[in-house]
């Protein structure tokens, strides 16, 4: 009874749900648990419960496209609550889409919510989806997602992220604070532009893996705030980005890829998959 219990709770249920589902006495689990080493929330945090059924191995080996894809999402727009084992993931509302296929990755029925935010004093319609499970976000932790994470960040090693899914990986960052435009120029033809945001050792990084496959090495690295913002300009660089982040891709934000793709001759990039 005591290891179903535990499982719940790792689960993200609380103490007095397993209680009254299972029957198994709350006080006396917090005791066990705490023998047996696990992290007891005081009474002061309310755990999330978990309400809808999900998949709990989700990132406890990162070892196909979508893992890789929606960590590196995650790693951008995600935001880790340990103490509630709690996920949020809030876009803008045209992305809702793109919400609901992470939510089907993850095998929820959660609901998305949406709501008004202001941003520089203008209103936006946000979406958000809020997701309870404890064994989700340690593996997430393990996995470098970290809670307040904008300024530690680091870029996950070999033995978190196979040298295949690498570029799976930056796609899903890409999509989530990264930019891709069109930049008009004076002197000459419009010319493609990435920017990706983070803290810089995290981007240092990317950009050497980048380099790898064949990107300018010429690093532009400007500061945000406290973040900082890499910058990658020109047709060329942008077509070997597009080509490596998008190879054998099936999952990604279609405005992204989609947006600068007609100023560039579409022979020199690889078709984006419908």
């Amino acid at each position: 009874m005591y290891e179903v219990a535990k499982k719940m709770y790792l689960d993200g249920i609380s103490m007095r749900q397993i209680e009254k589902e299972i029957g198994f006495d709350r006080k006396k689990l917090s005791q066990m648990l705490n023998q047996d080493g696990v992290k007891v929330i005081s009474r002061g945090f309310t755990k999330g419960t978990q309400k809808y059924q999900h998949n709990n191995l989700a990132f406890k080996n990162i070892d196909c496209e979508e893992k890789a894809y929606w960590l590196g999402f995650l790693y951008a727009d995600g935001n880790v609550y340990q103490p509630r084992g709690q996920i949020e993931v809030g876009l803008g509302v045209k992305d809702r889409i793109h919400l609901e296929l992470f939510r089907d990755f993850i095998s929820q029925k959660a609901p998305i919510k949406e709501k008004i935010v202001t941003l520089n004093s203008k209103k936006y319609t946000a979406c958000r989806l809020q997701i309870n499970s404890m064994e989700i976000v340690n593996d997430l932790i393990d996995k470098g997602c970290l809670p307040n994470k904008s300024l530690t960040l680091k870029f996950p090693d070999k033995d978190t992220l196979p040298k295949h899914l690498i570029h799976h990986f930056i796609r899903g960052y890409f999509d989530g604070d990264g930019t891709a435009i069109m930049r008009k120029e004076k002197t000459c033809k419009d010319q493609a532009f990435v920017s990706i945001v983070g803290n810089k050792p995290f981007l240092e990084s990317l950009v050497e893996h980048l380099t790898i496959v064949g990107l300018s090495n010429r690093n532009r690295f400007y500061k945000k705030g406290k973040a900082y913002s890499y910058h990658l300009a020109g047709n060329g660089n942008y077509k070997r980005f597009h080509k490596y982040i998008y190879h054998n891709a099936t999952i990604y934000l279609k405005r992204k890829c989609l947006l600068p793709v007609a100023h560039v001759k579409s022979g020199e990039l690889l078709e984006p998959l419908t």
